[in-house]
């Protein structure tokens, strides 16, 4: 790795891989080698350097955040593509990135690629998870659609680190925002400036601020989690309470989403509800998705498999619950 250069780097790995590779470790093989056929062309496209593939993970370097961030939004274009196209087990992936800085010597461009690895965990299948320092490093050239996440303490960093969603295209959450203050101003406050006293006008400002925040607060989702009902007689009773853990942290995470308490005065939309179940020596995890108003399961699924491999069946479970209130 170059010291004194500033450089961006990458992580990426595949959803769900672990627990394919336990129940059908050739449809896994084939899988992982069709990811590596895909990233690593579109990689090379931008000059990523220092390809390292360890089991489903690559992790690489750029040059400049221009080109990390193109290589990441044509790795998630090319993975729907292939999903669209197959019939085989879906690809999707999660992809962290984080910039160095250019005085930065070699131990510390290390650091940097430990944080895109740790960026890389707290991704999701839609969105490019960044740093601040990548942000700032693709403006004003390139203009793409963030959401903050809020700043995040990495344990081997001094202080907390902002990092961010990063969208090609704008989600809906955000669209209908934008939406919404474009009519406020043209309808509250442009198509009056030669109509209205400057009382008149700033009343108008103020009507308009008020029925913004009042829209956009209604495209808040509102959900309800509860803990996971646990029937594994305590036995597993540190598990559940770190996969609760899990869930409520990317919960907050998601955009235009609100979790709240079930003591909360606010009426939750949804509810989430998990159960945790030990049979043998054999682990079933349950998810429902309830509608609030009509008290009926709207979505729902489970993971199950062997007690040996219950960190990747949390994970799963994690990233399908996240998955569906995405979309939802």
């Amino acid at each position: 790795m170059t010291s004194g250069h500033a450089l961006t780097y990458m992580a990426t790995d595949i959803i769900g891989y672990s627990l394919l590779t336990q129940k059908d470790q050739r449809k896994a093989i084939d899988l992982l080698e069709t990811y590596q056929s895909i990233l690593i062309p579109l990689i090379e496209k931008e000059n990523g350097s220092a390809i390292v593939c360890t089991g489903d993970a690559i992790t690489t370097c750029f040059s400049s955040c221009q080109s990390a961030i193109r290589t990441g939004f044509d790795i998630q274009k090319a993975l729907k593509e292939w999903n669209r196209s197959s019939s085989a087990a879906k690809l999707t992936t999660r992809i962290g990135i984080h910039a160095s800085r250019p005085d930065d010597e070699g131990h510390l461009q290390q650091l940097s690629q430990t944080v895109a690895k740790s960026l890389e965990s707290l991704g999701n299948a839609n969105a490019l998870c960044v740093s601040l320092p990548v942000l700032k490093g693709i403006r004003p050239e390139m203009v793409f659609h963030d959401y903050p996440l809020g700043g995040h303490d990495l344990e081997y960093l001094p202080e907390p680190l902002r990092i961010f969603y990063l969208y090609e295209e704008k989600p809906g959450f955000l669209t209908r925002q934008s939406l919404q203050l474009k009519y406020l101003k043209t309808e509250y406050i442009d198509q009056r400036l030669n109509t209205y006293s400057l009382t008149a006008i700033t009343g108008s400002v103020l009507l308009a601020a008020a029925l913004l925040f009042n829209t956009a607060a209604s495209d808040i989702r509102y959900i309800e989690f509860v803990e996971i009902k646990d029937f594994s007689g305590g036995r597993y009773e540190s598990d559940v309470h770190e996969l609760s853990r899990q869930i409520k942290f990317k919960l907050d995470h998601v955009p235009g989403l609100k979790m709240i308490h079930p003591k909360d005065p606010q009426r939750p939309d949804t509810r989430l509800v998990c159960s945790f179940q030990l049979i043998g020596d054999n682990v079933r995890l349950t998810w429902g998705i309830l509608d609030q108003g009509a008290e009926v399961q709207t979505s729902g699924g489970e993971v199950s498999g062997d007690i040996d491999d219950l960190e990747d069946l949390k994970k799963l479970l994690v990233q399908d619950i996240i998955s569906q209130i995405e979309e939802g």
